[in-house]
C-alpha cells in the first residue's frame, strides 16, 4: 500500500463530502501521527533497519466550501474514516511484524550457531580433560615402574650383600681356625724347644761339673796321666761329638725361629692390608651416608613442593567452587519454560565438579604415594646404614672380583642408558601431544574470538530492535496485560527447546563415541607401557647374578642412588611442568567457556525480552481488533 493510493471508501467519502460541511482548520491528530511515523521510519532507515516497511496511510481530511466552517462531519463519514485508519494501521503492523519475525529468525539462527560453537568448545574442553587424565595416569604408571625398579635393585643389592657377608664369615672362620692351629703348633714347638734347652743346660752343667772333676783329678792324678790318657781321649771324643750334635740342633732351632718370624711378619702385613681395606670401606660408607642424606633432603624438598602445589590447587578449587555457586545462583533465576536447559547446565556443572574432585583425589594419591616412597626409601637407607656397619671386617680375597664387577657395572649402566633413552622418547611423544593440544587450544581461542565478535554484532542488532519496539509500543499505547489469554504464543519457544534438545542429544552421542575412542587409545598406551616395563624388568633381572665385594657394592650403591635421584628429579620436574601447563590450559579453556556461557545466557535473556515485547505487540493487535 502506497501513500498516494486511493481506496473505494475514500472515493465514496469524497462523493458524500460534496453535500457536507468541511471541518474547521485545526491540526488533525492522524496527520500528526503520520508525520511521527514518517520521522521514525527515516531514523530507522538511517540506522539500516526496517527498509521495507510500508508507511502508514492515514486518510486526509476532506474540505468543501458548500457548508459553513464550524459544522461537524456526518457520523457515517467518521466511521468510514476510522475504519480506513484501522485498516491502514493493521497493514502497517502486519508488515512490521513480518519484518520483526524475519529479524528474529536470523537472530535465532545466529544463536543456534553460537550454541553449536559452545557445544564444540565444551567437547574440546572434555577432550583436553581426558588428555590431562591420561597424562596423569601415565605419570602414575611411570612412578610405579620406577618404584618397582628401585625395589628390585634394593633386593638385588641386599642379596649380594648377604652373599658377601656369608662368604666373609666363612673365610673369617677358616682364617681364624688356621691361625689358631698354627699358633697352637708354634706354642707346642716353643714348649718343646724350651724343654730341650733346659735339658741341654742341665747336661752342660753336668759336663762342666764333670770337666772340673776331671781337671781336679788330672791335677791330683798326674801320676796316672799315662794310664788315664786313653780314657780321657775317649771322653773328649765323645764330648766333641755331643757338642757337634748340640750345635746342629741349635742351628735347626734358629732356622725354625727365623721361619716363624717371617710367617708372623707376613701375618702382620696381611692384617695391615685388611686394616687399610677397612679404612677404605669406612670412607666409602661415609660417602654413601652423605649421598643418602642428600637424597633424603631432595625427597623432602620434592614432598614440600608437592604440598605447596596441593595447597595452591585447593585455593584454585575454592575459587572455582565459589564461581560455580555464583553460576548456580544465576541459573536459578531462569526456571519455568527453560527448565530442561537449566537441568542440562547443572548436570554439566556437576560433571565439572566431579572432574575437579577426581583431580584433587589424584593429586592426593600422588602425594600419598610419594610420601610412602619417601618413607620406604628412608627405611631402606636406615637398613643400608645398619648393614654397612657390619662390613668393617672386609678381607683381601674380594679384591680379585673388582675388574669383573666393573665390567658388569658398565653393562648395567648401558642398559640403564637404553632405558633412559626409551623414557626420553616417550617424554618427547608426550611433548608432541602437548604441542598439538596447545595448537587446538589456539584454534579454539580464535573461534571463540570470532564467536564474541558475532555475539557483539547480534547484541547491537537486538539493541536496535528493542529500542524500535519500545518506541512503537509507546507510540501505539498497547496493553500487555492479556498475554495469558493466547497459549499458542508458547509454541515457538517449545519448538525451539525441542530443537535444542535434539542437537544436545546428537552432541552427547558424538562425545560418547570420542570418549570410547580415547579409552581404546589409553588401553593401547597402557599395553605398550606394560610391554616396555616387562622388557626393562627382563633386562634388569640379569643384575641378580653379579657377585660384588663390599667396596664395589658401596660404590655401585652410591652411583646408582645419585643417578636415580637425578632421574627421579628430572622426571618429576618434567611431569610437574607438563601437568601445570595442562592444568593452566584447562583452566583458561574453562574460564573462556564460562564467559561464553554467560554471554549466551545474556543473549537468551535479550531474546526472551524481545519475544515478550512481540507478545505484547500481538496482544495489542488483538486488543485493537
Amino acid at each position: 500500500m502506497k501513500a498516494g493510493a486511493k481506496s473505494p471508501h475514500a472515493s465514496s467519502r469524497r462523493r458524500s463530502s460534496s453535500k457536507e460541511v468541511s471541518p474547521p482548520m485545526t491540526p488533525d491528530p492522524l496527520l500528526l501521527a503520520q508525520l511521527q511515523q514518517l520521522q521514525l521510519a527515516q531514523q530507522l532507515q538511517q540506522h539500516g533497519h526496517l527498509l521495507n516497511y510500508p508507511p502508514m496511510v492515514y486518510p486526509a481530511p476532506t474540505m468543501t466550501s458548500s457548508r459553513p466552517l464550524m459544522e461537524e462531519p456526518a457520523p457515517s463519514a467518521l466511521i468510514l474514516q476510522q475504519l480506513e485508519a484501522k485498516e491502514s494501521r493493521m497493514a502497517q503492523l502486519s508488515a512490521l511484524l513480518e519484518a520483526v519475525k524475519h529479524e528474529s529468525s536470523g537472530t535465532t539462527e545466529a544463536m543456534q550457531r553460537m550454541l553449536h560453537e559452545l557445544q564444540t568448545l565444551q567437547q574440546t574442553n572434555a577432550s583436553l580433560t581426558s588428555e590431562l587424565s591420561s597424562a596423569k595416569e601415565a605419570l602414575v604408571a611411570q612412578d610405579a615402574d620406577h618404584s618397582a625398579q628401585l625395589q628390585h635393585m634394593l633386593r638385588a643389592v641386599d642379596d649380594e650383600r648377604r652373599d658377601a657377608q656369608a662368604r666373609f664369615d666363612a673365610t673369617l672362620q677358616e682364617r681364624e681356625g688356621a691361625y689358631g692351629a698354627a699358633r697352637h703348633a708354634l706354642e707346642c714347638e716353643v714348649a718343646a724347644l724350651r724343654s730341650d734347652k733346659a735339658e741341654l743346660s742341665t747336661e752342660i752343667a753336668q759336663l762342666q761339673t764333670h770337666c772340673n772333676t776331671l781337671q781336679e783329678a788330672h791335677l791330683a792324678l798326674e801320676s796316672q796321666l799315662q794310664a788315664a790318657m786313653h780314657d780321657s781321649d775317649l771322653a773328649k771324643d765323645e764330648l766333641e761329638s755331643y757338642r757337634a750334635n748340640m750345635n746342629l740342633k741349635l742351628h735347626d732351632v734358629e732356622a725354625e725361629k727365623q721361619e716363624l718370624a717371617q710367617h708372623l711378619s707376613a701375618t702382620f702385613q696381611d692384617l695391615e692390608r685388611a686394616r687399610a681395606a677397612l679404612v677404605d670401606v669406612n670412607n666409602n660408607a661415609a660417602q654413601l651416608s652423605a649421598s643418602l642424606a642428600q637424597n633424603d633432603e631432595s625427597w623432602q624438598r620434592t614432598l614440600e613442593s608437592l604440598e605447596r602445589q596441593r595447597a595452591d590447587d585447593a585455593k584454585e578449587r575454592a575459587a572455582q567452587t565459589t564461581t560455580i555457586k555464583a553460576l548456580e545462583d544465576a541459573l536459578q533465576m531462569e526456571r519455568g519454560q527453560k527448565e530442561e536447559l537449566n537441568t542440562a547446565m547443572r548436570s554439566e556443572l556437576q560433571r565439572y565438579s566431579d572432574e575437579m574432585l577426581a583431580l584433587d583425589a589424584q593429586h592426593s594419591s600422588i602425594a600419598h604415594s610419594l610420601r610412602s616412597e619417601l618413607e620406604t626409601s628412608q627405611v631402606c637407607l636406615l637398613q643400608a646404614k645398619a648393614e654397612l656397619a657390619t662390613l668393617h671386617d672386609e678381607t683381601t680375597r674380594q679384591a680379585t672380583a673388582h675388574i669383573e664387577a666393573a665390567r658388569q657395572l658398565e653393562k648395567t649402566l648401558a642398559l640403564k642408558s637404553e632405558a633412559l633413552e626409551t623414557l626420553a622418547e616417550s617424554n618427547q611423544s608426550l611433548q608432541n601431544e602437548l604441542d598439538a593440544a596447545n595448537l587446538r587450544l589456539a584454534s579454539l581461542t580464535s573461534e571463540l574470538d570470532a564467536a564474541h565478535f558475532a555475539r557483539r554484532t547480534v547484541d547491537d542488532r537486538l539493541c536496535a530492535l528493542t529500542s524500535t519496539l519500545k518506541q512503537l509500543v509507546a507510540l501505539l499505547e498497547l496493553n500487555a496485560s492479556m498475554v495469558e489469554n493466547d497459549p499458542t504464543l508458547i509454541v515457538p519457544a517449545v519448538s525451539e527447546l525441542a530443537t535444542l534438545a535434539s542437537e544436545r542429544h546428537q552432541l552427547l552421542n558424538a562425545l560418547q563415541t570420542q570418549q570410547a575412542q580415547q579409552l581404546a587409545d589409553v588401553a593401547a598406551w597402557a599395553t605398550e607401557k606394560e610391554q616396555l616395563a616387562a622388557q626393562i624388568a627382563a633386562k634388569e633381572s640379569e643384575l641378580s647374578s653379579v657377585q660384588l665385594d663390599c667396596a664395589t657394592l658401596a660404590s655401585e650403591l652410591q652411583s646408582r642412588t645419585a643417578t636415580q635421584a637425578n632421574e627421579v628429579t628430572a622426571i618429576t620436574q618434567t611431569c610437574e611442568s607438563k601437568v601445570m601447563a595442562l592444568e593452566t590450559a584447562l583452566q583458561a579453556a574453562t574460564l573462556q567457556t564460562m564467559q561464553f556461557s554467560r554471554s549466551v545466557e545474556t543473549q537468551k535473556q535479550r531474546m526472551h525480552q524481545l519475544e515478550d515485547e512481540k507478545r505484547d505487540l500481538l496482544q495489542a493487535l488483538w486488543t485493537t481488533m
